[in-house]
């Protein structure tokens, strides 16, 4: 809490009192303890945050598409499977899977070099069961 100038008696003038120049090295320390604490709590935030986020758009969509009456005639093929595109900034990765996506899909995505991902396209091909990359356009 910083002090206030107090009044001297004798000359009626503000007197400023002296402040301690705190040495460099003790605000490095000081800001480092600052951000090791702070930093951690922001990144859950965050990261909770964006959890609860996308649980909550997941639900809407599914109450979407289960509020769409179902269709009345059956196609002589099998319906199309609804895809995803997942698109990641950071890697500049593009996925794109089917909804919802194969629990085998993603063990080979996770057994993938993230390395090799940088900048690539892979679609899921559900007959073969395999990630296929695909050049953009």
């Amino acid at each position: 809490m910083a002090r206030r100038p107090e009044a001297s008696a004798h000359s009626g003038a503000i007197e400023v009192p002296d402040v301690r120049d705190v040495p460099e090295w003790v605000a490095l320390v000081l800001g480092g303890v600052a951000t090791s604490v702070v930093l951690p709590f922001v990144q859950a935030f965050v990261g909770k945050s964006t959890d609860d986020a996308y649980a909550i758009l997941r639900a809407r969509l599914r109450r979407f598409r289960s509020a769409e009456p179902a269709p009345v005639a059956v196609p002589p093929t099998a319906a199309p499977t609804e895809y995803l595109s997942v698109l990641d900034p950071e890697t500049e990765l593009h996925l794109v899977v089917p909804d919802p996506v194969p629990a085998s899909a993603l063990r080979q995505l996770a057994a993938m070099d993230c390395t090799e991902l940088r900048g690539r396209t892979l679609v899921w091909d559900e007959s073969r069961e395999e990630w296929l990359p695909c050049r953009r356009a």
